[in-house]
């Protein structure tokens, strides 16, 4: 490399740096003056030491620059100074940590909003802290060309297989993104289910997380001395963990959700509502042993995990929230030992701490954008746990060529899991299946003794609660809720009266009826199938890169979504053109992802983005797309975005320092077994497996019936032999309430466990309006809802909000039935009474 002309190199620097701070400081001058904190010539204190400063910066460059044209022997000694502290190891990496310090501070302080510091500070500090970059980056460049540094092109020679993998990637994004432009397929709203994409994420927390996951690589040189590696990522991982938890849980909820609505008297708690207090509500019937004469439901694994809860935690909701929040924290843990087998330890740590950053998101933003999180009833974190350690133990089962049956068939349990969780999830069998036979192209035999074991693994946990809904239903399936059939049926038919249920139709025949409606519609309409088809699943596509910052700037949360507005009341269509930019930029790094993925792992490395496809497309048949409808999987796209960002700094790397940056395995490589040992592990995965598939509806068989159908004579008897005493109003005798059932029409009395208990005044209600919410609104008065031998919503008119009725109580109830609810006119919550005001004894006329 030809000798660099380092006194030319030496004043070009001080040329430039001498025009910089005078353009610097006829910006701070041309700055209008506050004429109230005037000090001196017109100008504040601060101000006339940031000139001054930018003054001194201007006089020593030009004195420097005079000095070394005038002097020759001045100019040679300054050469040996520069190589002093040029050619000094340490001296060298100081000069460029702290130039390159003060370029990443400056971009910082520039990408932070002026609101932050305050305009007026923010407008007289800008020109001092370009001119802070201008003069280190420029530092950083004398240094490069002072030492005849280059860049080694010829260390992307390793990096031909990555990189051609993501040009591919990129050419497919690019035609996709041409046809989206070209057709509005994708970005077009259609007439329903086209939901907003998930919580975003911010540029300052991708940042945040890139610095710490090359902090690992740090941590990493010092440990492979120690031989640690390993324990150190057991550690990381559960720091990770918990850290993720507590960060979550301390969180503030600053607003109610859809799903957890205000908390009223008399408990002032949050209770879960619509999907939330479904979830919820099929927990309680297995708690109170009615499950299985409630029969089918949906989400059965989740209800049975808040079972659970409810059984560790009894029924304070901020109890069991709390529990749910630390378990649902392990996700971090599989989603770093995930990224870091297909990226390397810093990508395990970028990825981990984004999903970490965008759950704490969620929670900031409850009731600002649709979400859902890990403080809510809902079945969507739940889902993408199982889903990111299924997705874990099957790449990791891919990436070994020794067999290891055990982690296919943990793989095939977690799976099932998913599935009873979410139903749609059985599209993903056979992309499973698909994988293995990929992956391992080694002889027909070996791919079906994989795949036997992995549907083994899978069938031991899903089919005994598929047995269990054949015994109480007739029909072996996972789940069913009536409302979802309608929903998908809504779908392929525009005339309400063709999707919903008629009179005396069975259930069987329902279904039967709305199949052949949507086949029937699928087959007259094949054109218009595929492009609703095409245009949610571009659509999902489109919001699983949509959260990933759209802007470089260091907004706050709220700031951010309103700026982009992709969850305001617009649907997300095309993006805006100022979010391009960063649309592409994380494009490109997921693009890198994948190529870096495939190149460490093969097609193992490239089945979670299979998977989030084959997902991402599972809800298309139902039109719906975006929101929580793809959260089990969206989070794969920061997966591959995470890996990219590694990707890209180890190449920058390569280039500048001339050295691979090998410190990103996880471990080294696994040991082989003896075959002995694989297959008794194996046989003990499934062995817990089948186990753990048989308690699921063991739990429920084994609980007692806490609330048992009896005859109303029996119930009274049981619950008032001696009658009851009203303040305020006439004793209630025991041949009273027995004559009230005799003779009044509507009369009813019910026992059972009272759920989610609220006081509301006149015409107020939570939720959508029904005809059951309408009839309470008309008076202030206590509504819940009742389970037991029969699910009713029940409701008393009261003046005020009782002083004592807990959630979960066992109540005894005597009313009056119509449409559907239960006026009540007295009820034994516990050993206390409430009677309606007014109470004018045991009568159902006049209820409306």
């Amino acid at each position: 490399m030809k000798m660099p002309n380092k006194l030319l190199l030496t004043k070009i620097f001080l040329l430039l740096a001498a025009i910089e701070s005078m353009v610097a400081l006829f910006a701070l001058v041309s700055i209008p003056a506050d004429s109230k904190n005037a000090a001196f010539f017109g100008f504040s204190t601060a101000r006339v030491l940031l000139i001054g400063v930018t003054l001194v910066i201007f006089l020593t460059a030009a004195s420097l620059l005079a000095w070394l044209h005038f002097s020759r022997s001045k100019a040679e000694r300054s050469i040996d100074v520069m190589n002093a502290l040029f050619f000094d190891p340490k001296r060298q990496w100081a000069l460029a940590i702290g130039s390159g310090s003060i370029v990443i501070l400056g971009w910082i302080f520039l990408l932070t909003p002026a609101e932050g510091a305050g305009e007026a500070v923010y407008q007289r500090i800008l020109p001092l802290v370009v001119l802070g970059m201008l003069l280190a980056f420029q530092w950083l460049v004398l240094q490069f060309l002072w030492l005849q540094q280059k860049i080694h092109w010829e260390q992307i020679i390793p990096w031909k297989r990555q990189l051609s993998i993501t040009g591919i990637v990129l050419l497919i994004f690019t035609a996709l993104w041409a046809l989206i432009a070209w057709s509005g397929i994708g970005v077009r709203p259609e007439p329903s289910g086209w939901f907003s994409p998930g919580t975003p994420l911010l540029a300052q927390q991708v940042l945040i997380a890139w610095v710490a996951g090359f902090a690992v690589v740090f941590f990493g040189l010092r440990l492979r001395r120690s031989c640690a590696l390993n324990k150190f990522d057991y550690i990381l991982a559960s720091l990770l963990w918990l850290v993720a938890g507590a960060i979550w849980w301390m969180e503030p909820v600053q607003r109610s959700s859809y799903f957890t609505p205000d908390p009223t008297p008399p408990n002032f708690e949050y209770y879960p509502y619509s999907d939330a207090a479904l979830y919820d509500e099929f927990s309680q019937n297995i708690l109170i042993g009615t499950s299985r004469q409630v029969g089918l439901t949906n989400r059965p694994l989740y209800s049975l995990f808040l079972a659970l809860l409810h059984g560790l935690a009894g029924q304070k909701f901020e109890t069991v929230i709390f529990l749910q929040v630390f378990i649902l924290a392990l996700t971090m843990v599989f989603v770093y030992l995930l990224a870091s087998d297909l990226g390397g330890r810093p990508a395990g740590m970028i990825a981990a701490l984004l999903l970490m950053f965008r759950e704490k998101n969620s929670i900031t933003l409850t009731n600002i954008i649709e979400v859902s999180h890990v403080k809510l009833i809902m079945s969507d974190v739940p889902t993408m746990m199982v889903m990111v350690v299924f997705i874990y133990f099957f790449v990791r089962w891919l990436q070994i060529r020794e067999g290891r049956y055990y982690l296919g068939a943990l793989a095939g349990a977690f799976l099932g899991f998913t599935i009873l969780i979410r139903s749609q999830a059985q599209l993903l069998i056979p992309i499973a299946l698909l994988g293995i036979a990929i992956a391992h192209r080694d002889g027909w035999r070996p791919i079906l003794r994989k795949s036997l074991i992995f549907l083994a693994g899978l069938l031991v946990v899903v089919a005994p609660w598929v047995w269990r809904n054949y015994q109480v239903s007739g029909r072996m399936i996972v789940e069913y809720q009536e409302f979802y059939t309608r929903v998908i049926a809504s779908g392929y038919s525009s005339a309400p009266h063709d999707y919903n249920r008629l009179p005396g139709e069975s259930v069987e025949h329902y279904d039967d009826r709305m199949k052949s409606l949507i086949i029937d519609f699928m087959v007259k309409n094949p054109g218009e199938v595929a492009r609703f088809y095409t245009s949610y699943f571009l659509h999902n596509e489109i919001s699983s890169v949509a959260y990933l910052p759209m802007s470089p700037r260091f907004n706050d949360i709220y700031a951010y979504v309103k700026q982009i507005d992709f969850w305001g009341n617009t649907p997300l269509g095309m993006p805006p053109p100022g979010t391009l930019p960063m649309f592409f930029f994380s494009l490109v790094m997921i693009a890198v992802g994948i190529g870096g993925a495939f190149s460490r792992a093969g097609w193992a490395g490239l089945m979670p983005l299979f998977f989030h496809l084959g997902y991402s497309f599972s809800v298309v048949p139902v039109r719906m797309s975006g929101w929580r409808y793809i959260l089990p999987v969206d989070w794969v796209s920061m997966l591959y975005f995470g890996i990219g960002l590694v990707q890209i700094t180890a190449i920058l790397l390569a280039l500048f320092s001339g050295r691979q940056l090998t410190q990103l395995d996880t471990k080294g490589e696994d040991q082989a077994q003896p075959e002995s040992a694989v297959w008794k592990r194996t046989w003990r995965v499934l062995l817990v497996s089948a186990l753990v598939g048989l308690s699921i509806p063991l739990v429920e068989w084994s609980i007692p019936e806490r609330y048992p159908r009896m005859s109303p004579i029996e119930l009274v008897q049981k619950y008032a032999p001696h009658g009851f005493a009203v303040d305020d109003g006439p004793a209630v005798t025991l041949p009273a309430l027995e004559t009230f059932l005799e003779t009044e029409a509507g009369s009813t009395v019910l026992h059972g466990r009272a759920l989610y208990p609220a006081y509301y005044e006149l015409g107020k209600f939570w939720g959508e309006s029904s005809p059951n919410l309408l009839a309470a609104s008309q008076y202030d008065r206590l509504q819940f809802w009742l389970i037991g031998p029969d699910r009713v919503f029940v409701y008393i008119p009261l003046q005020d909000a009782p002083d004592y009725f807990p959630h979960a109580s066992d109540v005894f109830v005597v009313g009056c039935m119509q449409d559907g609810s239960v006026r009540a006119l007295l009820i034994k919550v516990n050993e206390d009474l409430l009677a309606t005001f007014p109470f004018r004894g045991l009568t159902c006329s006049g209820v409306e």
